[in-house]
């Protein structure tokens, strides 16, 4: 389906150049030169992008102004991304257009249209979130945050299972797997350790299965998981000595099946497909390390950690900056081994894409979380790029652009369109702001308010004062 553009510009001048700077992008474009036509159009026929002049004196004898309709489209069809042009900068008006999810772009600066537009149709007006490592509890609570209506396709990479989770109005109302239905297909579901999550579209109307709250159901799924007991990993380790061995025994017996080789037995037989983890203790292959590459060959495919001491790490440092294996020393670095066992094993990790999510939802949820996480952003409309550090319950730093601290952090509320992904990461080298989630996100919500508060009036550099008057327009 063609995108439809619409344009509110009464001057037949900037009109046509602005026609021919969206005329390349090969997209419908209705232009309208009084806002009455506009609204009468976009009722029939809704857009996600509308483009408008400040000034529309030359479009109707009343006092009605851009901003006036800017601030329509916002409380009737807030999904609709809104360019409001000006002649000049004015940076009150900007601040205020772009703290009420709308954006400013003045006549001297037409040029970047092309390219704007280019941006934000390669997002489709949407925000995106990537989440390369994230829990199915995580991640149904900031779907729940978010109180719209959501389908998650859930495939589990592990046992190839897959099946779906069906949210409406901050709460689960379906879920299938398998073919289970209902509460129990929700339980199965949540139990699943590794895969990857998407939105489904175009899923029929449902049969509502659960009627019970969501803080009920992952209380009881959590019982649950606490008094499952998943089949036993299989662990190989390469080694000529037991204390690897001895030490995963002492912390995971009931939950893994270890057997150990020595490197001579492992070059005959060879790696089967049958291993979780792969544990190579690089000492084993001090005395014979030509014996090393032939059999990391083998067992290319396979989920490997490398361990060894500091002066086996000196024979096989060039070895292990080529691979993307982990390695700990051993036995200095075991505890921090063990950490990563139980993360990269035993807890649950899923990644996938979520569209149009709130930024203080997803906030308020990984902040929680135990393990320092990294969130990078890029912003279609302004084209700048940033970066945000949680940890501990708490925003460590962010950036955005050459900003740092809680100026960043206001860029980052204001991300309309363009892509958010999230990872795992180590602590941040500085901490900017470093305040807890909770208190931080109360103080930006009342920042946020106080910002996208319509003023009475709002003077403009050339002494111009605006009265946005939102009853003035009227279809």
């Amino acid at each position: 389906m063609e995108r439809l553009i619409y344009l509110l510009e009464p001057n037949p001048v900037r009109c046509e150049q602005l026609k021919r700077l969206i005329k390349p992008l090969k997209t419908g474009l209705q232009e309208y030169s009084n806002w009455q036509a506009l609204l009468k159009a976009f009722a029939a026929v809704p857009s996600k992008l509308v483009i408008l002049a400040l000034d529309l004196e030359q479009s109707s004898g009343n006092h009605v102004t851009g901003l006036d309709i800017f601030l329509w489209f916002k409380k009737n069809h807030p999904q609709t991304t809104l360019i409001l042009m000006l002649d000049n900068k004015e940076p009150s008006l900007e601040r205020l257009v772009q703290w009420n999810g709308g954006y400013v772009l003045n006549y001297g600066e037409v040029s970047q249209l092309y390219h704007l537009l280019s941006r934000i149709a390669a997002y489709q007006n949407e925000l995106r979130f990537a989440f390369n490592d994230i829990t199915l509890f995580d991640l149904v609570q900031m779907v729940c945050l978010s109180q719209s209506r959501r389908h998650l396709y859930i495939n589990d990479t592990h046992s190839a299972d897959e099946g779906l989770i069906c949210f409406q109005q901050g709460r689960i109302q379906h879920a299938v797997w398998g073919n289970a239905t209902g509460e129990n297909a929700l339980f199965q579901l949540l139990r699943a350790q590794r895969g990857v999550f998407g939105e489904a579209l175009d899923v029929p109307d449902e049969v509502y299965t659960i009627a019970a709250e969501t803080s009920t159901l992952l209380a009881r799924s959590a019982i649950q998981q606490d008094q499952h007991q998943a089949p036993p990993l299989n662990i190989l380790i390469i080694d000529r000595q037991d204390a690897v061995e001895t030490l995963l025994q002492r912390n995971y017996a009931d939950r893994v099946k270890i057997i150990t080789w020595s490197p001579e037995k492992a070059s005959l037989q060879g790696v089967s497909e049958g291993y979780d983890l792969v544990v190579l203790n690089i000492d084993a292959y001090v005395d014979t390390p030509t014996a090393l590459a032939p059999f990391l060959n083998k067992a290319a495919h396979h989920k490997m950690l490398w361990v060894g001491s500091a002066h086996a790490l000196g024979v096989f440092n060039d070895t292990l900056t080529h691979t993307e294996a982990s390695f700990f020393l051993f036995p200095m670095q075991s505890q921090e081994m063990l950490a990563w066992f139980q993360h990269q094993l035993f807890d649950p990790c899923f990644e996938g894409e979520i569209i149009n999510l709130q930024l203080f939802d997803a906030l308020q949820v990984l902040g929680l979380s135990n393990h320092p996480r990294q969130m990078d952003c890029y912003d279609a409309f302004l084209g700048e790029c940033g970066e945000l550090w949680l940890g501990n319950g708490q925003v460590l730093h962010a950036t955005f652009g050459d900003k740092e601290g809680m100026e960043a952090l206001e860029c980052w509320t204001r991300l309309r369109v363009g892509h958010i992904f999230v990872q795992e990461s180590p602590f941040p080298e500085k901490t900017t702001i470093q305040q807890p989630i909770t208190r931080l996100l109360m103080n930006m919500a009342v920042i946020m308010d106080e910002s996208a508060r319509i003023p009475e009036t709002l003077t403009l550099a050339d002494q111009q004062v605006l009265t946005p008057d939102l009853a003035a327009v009227k279809l």
